[in-house]
């Protein structure tokens, strides 16, 4: 996802690698828990409605935070 820079942010893109499925979950790989905890309790949501702004409602439905790749 080319467009992964600008939903994530400076802060995270470099430690986090999307894939996202055909059925709509955009699976948020880290490189370390902690930084998978702080994702899934403080960005989640954020990080949620970016992708569905920039990819649509319809093709990013949910988002799963998962560490490694």
């Amino acid at each position: 996802m080319s467009e992964w820079p600008g939903i994530a942010g400076i802060k995270l893109a470099p430690h986090t690698k999307p894939q996202l499925t055909r059925k709509g979950i955009l699976y948020v790989h880290t490189d370390e828990p902690a930084l998978a905890y702080e994702i899934s309790q403080r960005y989640r949501a954020t990080l949620l409605k970016r992708a569905q702004a920039v990819l649509g409602e319809r093709t990013v439905k949910e988002l799963k935070v998962l560490v490694g790749k």
